[in-house]
């Protein structure tokens, strides 16, 4: 299925008497399609199992199926992200511009992710006419952005100058501290690599890390879940064994709109802790 994504259209000012200025949707530049394809499994249950247990196993094991089915779904959007979303960063890569801005205890770079980098993102998202409402990561790198010395900064104090963190318990209500209202999506399913090592860039000589990526998104225009047919069920026996055989299935396709623009990646991420000081103090000597 071809879905026509209209890009954005612009009003100029113009002289008395001025010609106007004719502005083209690009229809065929922003064209997404989608494939549908099967998604499925089956699991198989002994029936003197079903009768002889003390729980409800096939409700269990439909649940089961269920989750299965749900977090599959998640990784292929989240394939869609790594694939297609806009790299404001990319620490695998030997452009300098690119390097995210980490810096380790003794402030060599460590190409860990900061505040700054994430205010980058966004701006990319808003560049390209989207709202950023979202930011979608792995578990351990929310962690070292919590721990960023600007984000610890804002969100101990609520963003209010002044305020003491002794006074009063610290409130990490997200929507209060971060610019734009911006939630944070936490998933297991982002792409992540476990003591990996970067094949090129800044950080391909430097220790083992655990590595991942960062989306800032728009959630009303990022990722299509084109639903053909919803998840079913369906059971049949195999009289030879006493089994019951649970078929779980359901067709759908998944894309990004507008050839990834309303997504902003920050890529290939170090999972350590970034200690850049949040104001740098520079001596100015007379001339």
């Amino acid at each position: 299925v071809e879905f026509p994504v209209m890009g954005a259209l612009r009003a100029f000012d113009m002289a008395d008497t001025g010609e106007y200025r004719e502005q083209l949707p690009s229809f065929a530049e922003q064209l997404v399609e989608i494939k549908v394809n099967k998604v499925g499994l089956m699991v198989s249950l002994s029936e003197d199992l079903i009768k002889d247990s003390m729980w409800d196993l096939l409700a269990l094991y439909i649940e089961a199926a269920g989750f299965a089915m749900l977090r599959h779904k998640e990784e292929k959007i989240f394939g869609e992200f790594q694939a297609k979303a806009h790299k404001v960063y990319d620490n695998n890569t030997t452009n300098p511009a690119l390097w995210t801005g980490g810096r380790s205890l003794s402030q060599a770079a460590n190409y860990s992710v900061t505040f700054d980098n994430m205010i980058d993102a966004m701006g990319a998202l808003v560049a390209h006419e989207y709202i950023p409402t979202d930011m979608i990561m792995h578990p351990l790198a929310w962690a070292v952005l919590a721990k960023d010395p600007v984000i610890r900064n804002v969100m101990y104090t609520q963003g209010q100058i002044g305020q003491s963190v002794w006074t009063s318990k610290p409130d990490f209500d997200q929507s209060h501290n971060v610019p734009w209202n911006i939630a944070y999506q936490v998933s297991p399913f982002v792409p992540f690599t476990i003591g990996g090592s970067l094949s090129s860039g800044p950080g391909s000589g430097l220790v083992a890390a655990n590595i991942t990526d960062i989306y800032v998104v728009d959630r009303n225009h990022s990722v299509v879940v084109l639903q053909r047919d919803p998840m079913s069920t369906d059971e049949f026996n195999d009289p030879r064994r006493d089994i019951l055989n649970l078929k779980v299935r359901e067709r759908y396709g998944v894309g990004m709109l507008n050839g990834g623009r309303s997504a902003a990646a920050i890529s290939n991420v170090r999972l350590e802790q970034n200690f850049a000081p949040p104001l740098i103090v520079g001596t100015v000597t007379p001339a």
